[in-house]
């Protein structure tokens, strides 16, 4: 959520990028939210990239702080439901489809099923995104040594549960999201 919700809308709105900095460090909201990252500590200030490899948590909220809430929630809900798709086609949002085209025993075409490219960032980034998002699977990254697609760069995010109960990765290459 942290590429969807946070960084692609700062990139897109030029308020940060991969080299940008930011704090990893406590923040306690006027509410009493006091946010921390999986691993029970900070890192101080690092780049935008080393906070998508090592998902922490801060930098991403610090990060959407420079962002409107609404324009970030509008950025996300313009991707679709498969996200990484729309960034791996260079932010193009392309509706998935079941089927492209169902031929008779001739090769007739019955059906097709023509799908529309609708813009929703730009391909800077798109590109942006992608490059941070392969960071996760190199070394240092929470995903590194656990996704490998031959020798196609991997993009993706990883992610957890409260208490760790579920652990996951979400990815893409050029070819299968």
């Amino acid at each position: 959520m942290k590429p969807i919700g946070a960084y692609g809308p700062a990139f897109e709105r030029g308020v940060s990028s991969p080299a940008t900095g930011v704090d990893d460090s406590q923040l306690t909201t006027v509410s009493g939210y006091d946010p921390h990252n999986y691993y029970k500590h900070f890192n101080g200030y690092v780049t935008v990239r080393e906070a998508i490899a090592d998902s922490m948590n801060l930098p991403a909220l610090r990060t959407l702080m420079k962002v409107d809430i609404d324009y970030a929630f509008s950025f996300a809900k313009n991707l679709g439901l498969n996200a990484y798709a729309t960034i791996a086609n260079g932010g193009l949002y392309i509706e998935p489809k079941l089927y492209t085209k169902v031929l008779d025993r001739n090769g007739k075409e019955l059906l097709i099923n023509n799908s529309e490219a609708k813009r929703v960032m730009s391909d800077s980034t798109a590109y942006m995104l992608t490059s941070c998002m392969e960071s996760v699977n190199q070394a240092g990254g929470t995903g590194y040594g656990y996704v490998r697609v031959g020798n196609i760069a991997v993009a993706g995010k990883t992610g957890n549960t409260n208490d760790d109960y579920d652990q996951w990765y979400c990815g893409f290459t050029p070819y299968y999201t």
